[in-house]
């Protein structure tokens, strides 16, 4: 894999949620990041790269999905972003589930709620990250023939938000997923940052040299 490195800013054109951090009746999305694997299947899916039925594996395998992409990212980090106020979502237990034992049985338990609030990222949110090893905007201008000076993309619960990925004229932090590195690499020891969720863990900001060597043998296929 070539030895790149590529800034990007990403500015949320619509508000997006993830179930992040636990609210009274519901969940606040993460205000200042957005996680490596986000990124890295949104911008796939932009790009024509993912298959085209609907539905996701029903057991995720970041490993071999990330290896098999050209690019890997790092985390895109953002600074005094806004929290929309919370509004109040309905999950339609009766279409969606069937309402099996399992689920009948969790919904009169009180652990499953037909309504519940979420607090979603303001549109003009802005994030800064990077992309190692391969270009998006030069693959998206080989594979269609026109330069890209961007990348409008889907983020967030059912992909219902939208994010404009654009060429940064700095470079941010680099900052690993812990959670991504120990996929390809459980022994290696990288000092982390503050902490997020069980499967969001800032590195410290890392050498340019040291984030490729890292990433480096992403795309090998696992032994």
């Amino acid at each position: 894999m070539a030895g790149d490195v590529f800034p990007f800013r990403l500015t949320a054109l619509s508000p997006w949620a993830w179930h992040g951090l636990a609210v009274p009746s519901g969940t606040a999305t993460l205000n200042d990041l957005v996680t490596d694997t986000a990124m890295t299947f949104a911008v796939a899916a932009a790009l024509g790269m993912m298959p085209r039925w609907p539905c996701l594996p029903s057991t995720p395998d970041y490993r071999t999905h990330v290896a098999a992409l050209p690019f890997k990212t790092t985390l895109f980090l953002g600074h005094d972003n806004r929290l929309n106020r919370p509004i109040a979502r309905r999950l339609n237990l009766d279409v969606e589930c069937g309402m099996p034992t399992s689920i009948h049985s969790a919904r009169t338990s009180g652990n499953i709620k037909d309504f519940y609030h979420i607090q979603e990222v303001a549109a003009g949110a802005v994030f800064y990250g990077s992309f190692l090893h391969a270009d998006p905007l030069r693959i998206g201008q080989d594979a269609y023939g026109e330069a890209l000076e961007s990348l409008t993309i889907r983020l967030g619960l059912g992909r219902n938000g939208v994010g404009l990925l654009e060429r940064s004229p700095d470079q941010p932090d680099i900052c690993l997923n812990l959670h991504t590195v120990r996929l390809f690499d459980p022994a290696l020891q990288l000092e982390a940052g503050p902490y997020r969720l069980h499967n969001i863990q800032p590195s410290l900001p890392l050498q340019l040299g040291e984030a490729l060597r890292i990433t480096a043998g992403w795309s090998q296929d696992p032994q």
